[in-house]
């Protein structure tokens, strides 16, 4: 008798192979199974040997199958070299891809399969800083040493050929076209030809050529280190056989409860239900913690929650520099679904770390990483549990569970929200590229300005006892250990005494006292018994209180130190430079990482806020004005026009007008503090958008309407704007206009009829808007 365990799903291998099979090429390098398969854009398959680091790229010419390989350990190269070979055998795959069509006629690439083998010319190395050798070996031919491996026919060809790195550093630095990816090309079809005794026609070459005036899609450029991480980052994460395995214990879970299978279960019916699941499988998850030895799970997390961080870093500055050049990809999905897999990952490791940090037991088995990942994914299903029950709690969604016959669970929300999802996503990754975005339309605060710095880092001597500077200068420090000499390698884990750390502190920061460089350690470390506990509270939650935010005051986003023993401290350099940016970028926003109880602190950040809302408004107007001449800012027609005897609704903010259109143009400029979860969500719903008892901010917009659609000619003199010049009857516009877009804002509990619009996308709006 054989027993197959259910919760697998009879699917699950089925969909496995049909997506190795989609992405896979027609032939595989070594003509086995082996490898693992990436699909990418054009053509082009990334192939990574499962038993051997073999990195292969593969695309085809007609019915031919092209791959460059690259064998990691047939040469001892430094990391440096190392990373251009790799980039070569990348590009010269893609300049075939892009110019296939071309080289179908060539004779050069037949048979079945056509294998490039890329190997460094040794006497042609580059070097990370310019010398005179360097140069000189840039001016020498990019391939070299052309050898027959194998030409079998008409089945297989295999090469080898040596390649000049020199020569592809100083011609990939700042290219202003694409010449180099034909030279690769052309200089390989030339080597090709003569080793296997075939013509290329001059006008193939010819045509070839033209293609150089293309943009490039591929570039170098120098950077300076600016985190101590190392260059390549390979963060552990689940992988689906452990989600599997997760998600199977969660329907023993269900089972348990007495839970009708084969059925489905939504709002309050739901809840129940999820928070029940929730409960049991966070004390399954408590009880694994529990038994782990807590200073190999806690160095775990940092070193995983950092290659996670350096891995992201490394992908977001790839995209926005690949906005120099061509690329076959979407940037902004690439930016999505970049920021989503992160903050899932990321998110996992920073529970099971603060969750193990403040947990009052600790065992004595070491946390191997096979027992780690599996407990990751049991919390990333603890987080789907979470997730649902913070969506119905909080009126978010209609959501709920629905079980098969064997309880594998399936938590649902509406039938659309997966697509909202995806396309707010995509709108938020477009924001961070900057796209049909006005750079000089930004509003951004003045506060580390000399004076307003110099004020805040008084309120901070008074209320904590150090300055801000200071306390940017301690993660600053944190963040580039390895450069300031903490320590003679990069690494994604950093451990040393807090005596230490104080005394580096003391040694950079000029007048840094040593009961003040004691003081910023005690307080960037984060407490184990105040993680459960929420700002103003004086009891502990029943776990990592993951639904708040702004009351969290002790968490490892902006409290990177972490005390793994008695006199050693551990931390993450991705982590302490993510501190600091958020430390600094809250405050710039006008708020702080949390609800501190600071009063002086809270008062200057709040003049911070204030000064937003002005420069909203203010910039709004500038805009505005740039498009028509009849526009007035922060106009109250009742205090204004007294006589009149207006009713109060308040004033518009931006009130324009197009005569020659008869179109009205009314701007609402608000300034709200962003949501950080589900709770915060929901606040600004009722903010935004109001309850069922009022309509919030739209309240006073909707009267201001009212009030100009029922006034128009009578407010249009009075500001002594012209009478339209063409026949058409007033229209009426109304734009929201924020610093940035939220969910709400995209997806409104209610109808309206305002436009969202950040503003420094208002200009444009504008201009699409009147048809300029």
């Amino acid at each position: 008798m054989i027993g197959l365990d259910p919760h697998w799903g009879s699917n699950w291998r089925f969909n496995d192979l049909k997506n190795f099979w989609s992405a896979a090429p027609s032939q595989f390098p070594d003509n086995q199974l082996t490898w693992n398969v990436e699909i990418q854009n054009d053509g082009l398959q990334r192939l990574i040997a499962k038993g051997s680091p073999t990195l292969a790229w593969s695309t085809s010419v007609e019915s031919t199958t092209v791959q460059s390989i690259l064998e990691v350990l047939a040469q001892k190269l430094d990391l440096h070299n190392g990373r251009l070979l790799e980039l070569f055998v990348h590009c010269l795959i893609d300049a075939i891809a892009q110019r296939s069509a071309l080289l179908k006629d060539t004779e050069i690439f037949v048979g079945r399969h056509f294998l490039i083998y890329c190997r460094a010319n040794l006497a042609a190395l580059a070097t990370d800083h310019e010398d005179a050798i360097s140069e000189e070996n840039a001016t020498l031919p990019l391939l070299s040493e052309w050898v027959l491996n194998d030409a079998s026919g008409l089945s297989t060809t295999s090469v080898t050929v040596d390649v000049n790195l020199a020569r592809l550093q100083s011609r990939l630095d700042s290219p202003v076209d694409a010449s180099f990816e034909v030279e690769c090309l052309i200089e390989t079809i030339k080597g090709l030809a003569e080793l296997l005794g075939k013509q290329v026609g001059s006008q193939v070459m010819e045509v070839l050529h033209g293609t150089a005036a293309k943009l490039p899609r591929f570039t170098l450029k120098r950077v300076d280190r600016t985190v101590d991480v190392p260059d390549f980052a390979q963060p552990k994460v689940p992988q689906p056989e452990q989600y599997k395995i997760a998600r199977r214990d969660l329907a023993i879970v269900l089972k348990q409860q007495g839970i009708d299978p084969s059925s489905r279960y939504e709002l309050a019916s739901a809840k129940k239900i999820i928070d029940s699941a929730r409960d049991a499988i966070r004390q399954k998850v408590h009880e694994r913690i529990a038994e782990l030895d807590q200073k190999s799970l806690l160095l775990f997390c940092i070193q995983q929650h950092d290659e996670l961080l350096a891995e992201y870093r490394l992908k977001v500055f790839h995209i926005n520099q690949s906005m120099s050049h061509e690329v076959s990809f979407d940037r902004s999905v690439a930016m999505a679904d970049a920021h989503k897999r992160f903050t899932n990952e990321a998110r996992n490791y920073r529970y099971l770390l603060e969750c193990c940090l403040s947990s009052p037991v600790h065992g004595t088995t070491s946390a191997h990483s096979s027992v780690v990942l599996q407990l990751v994914a049991s919390i990333d299903w603890l987080f789907v549990l979470y997730g649902a029950s913070d969506v119905l709690h909080n009126d978010i969604d209609v959501a709920g569970i629905e079980l098969d016959h064997s309880f594998v669970p399936q938590v649902f929300f509406s039938h659309d929200r997966e697509e909202k999802e995806r396309q707010f996503s995509i709108e938020i990754a477009q924001t961070k590229l900057g796209i049909d975005l006005m750079q000089e339309d930004e509003v951004n605060s003045t506060w580390n300005s000399g004076d307003e710095w110099g004020l805040l880092d008084s309120a901070f001597e008074s209320d904590l006892g150090f300055s801000l500077t200071n306390l940017v200068q301690t993660l600053l420090v944190l963040a580039r250990w390895h450069e300031v000499g903490g320590d003679t390698e990069l690494r994604f884990c950093y451990q040393a005494s807090p005596s230490t750390i104080s005394g580096k502190l003391m040694d950079l920061v000029e007048g840094l006292s040593e009961a003040e460089a004691h003081h910023l350690v005690n307080f960037v470390t984060l407490d184990s018994t105040a993680i459960r506990r929420l700002l103003g509270k004086v009891v502990d939650e029943s776990d990592v209180p993951v639904w708040e935010h702004t009351k969290r005051g002790n968490r490892y986003t902006i409290r990177p130190l972490v005390r793994v023993e008695d006199g050693l401290i551990a931390w993450g350099a991705a982590a302490a430079d993510r501190a600091l940016n958020i430390w600094s970028g809250a405050i710039s926003n006008g708020y702080l990482p949390a609800d501190f109880n600071w009063p002086r602190v809270k008062g200057h950040v709040r003049a911070i806020k204030e000064g937003l809302e002005k420069q909203l408004e203010i910039q709004a107007f500038k805009v505005c004005s740039r498009i028509t001449t009849y526009v007035v800012q922060g106009i109250d027609f009742k205090y204004r026009f007294p006589k009149e005897g207006f009713d109060d609704v308040g004033d518009f903010d931006i009130l324009a007008y197009w005569p020659g259109s008869n179109q009205w143009l009314v701007m609402e400029c608000k300034y709200n503090q962003p949501p950080f979860c589900l709770k915060d969500a929901r606040r600004l719903r009722e903010r935004i958008f109001g309850t069922d008892k009022d309509r919030g901010q739209f309240a006073k917009i909707e009267g201001r309407r009212a009030f100009l659609v029922s006034r128009t000619d009578q407010l249009r003199t009075l500001v002594d704007w012209p009478a339209p010049t063409c026949a058409e009857p007033p229209s009426f516009t109304e734009v929201y206009v924020s610093r940035d877009i939220y969910w709400w804002m995209r997806n409104p509990p209610y109808e309206v009829p305002s436009q969202f619009v950040r503003i420094d996308a208002l200009d444009g709006w504008i201009r699409s808007w009147i048809g300029d």
